[in-house]
């Protein structure tokens, strides 16, 4: 699932592209949501430091104190994965948009049939990166503070969400990140993952049982976590486990 941010200080092309987004998205059935609308840096650099996006359009010519360049290079540092598009009148800017590797630059005034290809190219490409190998050599990244993390999803027991950070637990180590565990469900799904509990999603292949009486799910390294109401007749259709 892509979450994106549109910055532009022309609010009617923030608005204009924004909707393009968003038609695009729906039209072609491209999972995602644009979480954040700015007009200058500072707006897109409030949102990012309590929540996560993994899609930017960003226009270079800024009329503020910095150019969209600025924001660019410190999302780049910050997330090496993140989708980098640029939205400009100046052709002149492209060669920075080689210096943090930005998927594409895209020149004013925007044709839709344009942003159209840009996205599907980034859907393909984003959809290659998670379907890589089978699903022991399948893997995520995961921003945590200023570190990327790779994790097999082999190695995953379950994620849980805690307030706004969600925790990823493997049998040696727990990351945890701002992100959203919906965002994490749309990655796993088909991939032997489960939803458990609106706070939880399990790894099925380390389930060593499912009591429904107490509503845990208890896992073969000694974890366990919850199960929510509205998914108990999930797990009772979907899992082959022999209950207690």
């Amino acid at each position: 699932m892509f979450r994106i941010v549109v910055c532009d200080d022309n609010l009617v092309i923030l608005e204009k592209t924004t909707r393009a987004i968003e038609k695009i998205m729906t039209d072609n059935n491209i999972s995602g949501e644009i979480v954040c609308k700015a007009s200058n840096t500072g707006a897109v650099d409030d949102y990012l430091k309590d929540h996560s996006a993994n899609l930017f359009f960003i226009d270079i010519d800024l009329k503020s104190s910095e150019n969209g360049y600025e924001l660019a290079r410190r999302i780049r540092e910050a997330d090496c994965l993140a989708y980098i598009v640029f939205i400009t009148g100046h052709f002149e800017y492209a060669l920075q948009a080689f210096k943090v590797k930005a998927f594409d630059f895209l020149t004013k005034p925007v044709v839709f049939e344009v942003l159209e290809q840009c996205l599907l190219r980034i859907e393909k490409d984003y959809k290659s990166i998670l379907n890589q190998g089978g699903y022991d050599d399948k893997f995520i990244h995961i921003k945590a503070e200023s570190c990327i993390f790779k994790v097999k999803l082999k190695d995953i027991i379950y994620i849980a969400k805690s307030g706004f950070k969600v925790n990823i637990y493997t049998a040696n180590d727990q990351i945890s990140c701002y992100d959203s565990l919906e965002r994490f469900s749309s990655i796993l799904n088909d991939q032997s993952f489960i939803r458990c509990h609106k706070s939880f999603i399990a790894n099925a292949s380390y389930i060593s049982k499912i009591d429904f009486k107490s509503k845990e799910l208890h896992f073969i390294t000694g974890h366990k976590c919850y199960i929510g109401d509205k998914y108990k007749d999930y797990l009772r259709t979907e899992t082959k486990y022999i209950c207690i």
